[in-house]
C-alpha cells in the first residue's frame, strides 16, 4: 500500500502544473443507492409498509433492537449500552437465540419468508433464477444429492434476484452518469464503484451542478414498485464523504 502511495504521489508531481492545481481544488463526491435488497424483488407483499419499517433499522443491529421494542417505543432512545452488548452477542451467539431473532423477523415481515419459500420452489422448478433486468443465474447444483451444497445453491436462489439486482442498477447508473459527463464535455470524471455507490472527481465549479444531476440520473435509472433514492455526500477523501 505504501509503495502504491509513493507512485500515485509521484505521478502527481509529474503533471503539469495546471492539471495538478484542477485536481488539488477538486472534491470527492460519494452518491449511494439507498435501498434494501428484498425490496427490488417483484411481488413481494405489503413493500411500501416494509419499505417504511426498514428505514427505521437501517442495518442488522437496528433490526434486532426494533424487533424487541414495543410499540410507539423509539428503539434506539437510551440504548447505547445494550446496542454494544448486542453487538459483541451477534460474534458469540447461541443456536435458540438467533432462532428467535429470525422467528421475531418473519413474524413481522411475512411476506419475506413467502417471497423465499417461493423463491426456493421456482428455483428447484427451473434450475435458475433472475434479476428485475431478466438477467438469469443458473444453479445446477440445486439438485445436488449433498446437501451442504443444495443448501448454499438455495441461498444464493434467495441472495441472487436481488443482488443481481442490485448490480444491474449500478451498472446502469454508471453508464448514465458517464453518458452525461462525456455529453456535456464536463471536468468531473467518474473514478470509482464501491457497491451501490459511485465516486467522483469534481470540480468545485461544478459541484452543485454535478450533485444535483448525478441524483436526477441515479434516482430514475429504473422504475420499480419501490422508487429508487440515493444518498449524497462531499468531502476532501472518500471517508469524509460519508
Amino acid at each position: 500500500m505504501r509503495e502504491h502511495l509513493e507512485r500515485l504521489a509521484a505521478r502527481f508531481d509529474a503533471l503539469p502544473k495546471r492539471e495538478r492545481a484542477l485536481i488539488a481544488a477538486a472534491v470527492l463526491l460519494a452518491v449511494a443507492f439507498l435501498f434494501y435488497l428484498v425490496l427490488l424483488q417483484p411481488g413481494l407483499a405489503a413493500k411500501k409498509r416494509l419499505a417504511g419499517q426498514l428505514a427505521e433499522a437501517r442495518n442488522t443491529l437496528a433490526t434486532l433492537q426494533q424487533l424487541n421494542a414495543r410499540p410507539g417505543e423509539d428503539p434506539f432512545a437510551g440504548r447505547r449500552a445494550e446496542r454494544d452488548t448486542l453487538r459483541k452477542q451477534l460474534g458469540d451467539i447461541d443456536r435458540s437465540m438467533a432462532q428467535t431473532y429470525i422467528d421475531s423477523y418473519f413474524a413481522r415481515y411475512p411476506g419475506v419468508k413467502r417471497y423465499m419459500d417461493e423463491t426456493r420452489r421456482r428455483a428447484r422448478e427451473l434450475g435458475y433464477v433472475e434479476t428485475v433486468f431478466g438477467r438469469r443465474l443458473w444453479l445446477p447444483e440445486l439438485k445436488s444429492g449433498a446437501p451442504v451444497r443444495r443448501q448454499a445453491a438455495e441461498r444464493a436462489a434467495i441472495n441472487a434476484p436481488m443482488q443481481g439486482t442490485a448490480a444491474d442498477l449500478i451498472k446502469l447508473a454508471m453508464i448514465a452518469v458517464q453518458n452525461w459527463l462525456d455529453e456535456e464535455k464536463r471536468g468531473t470524471k467518474l473514478i470509482m464503484q464501491v457497491h451501490d455507490e459511485l465516486v467522483l472527481e469534481v470540480p468545485q465549479a461544478e459541484l452543485d451542478t454535478v450533485k444535483s444531476k448525478v441524483t436526477q440520473l441515479m434516482q430514475s435509472v429504473a422504475t420499480l414498485e419501490v422508487p429508487l433514492l440515493v444518498e449524497v455526500g462531499v468531502g476532501d477523501n472518500w471517508d469524509q464523504a460519508h
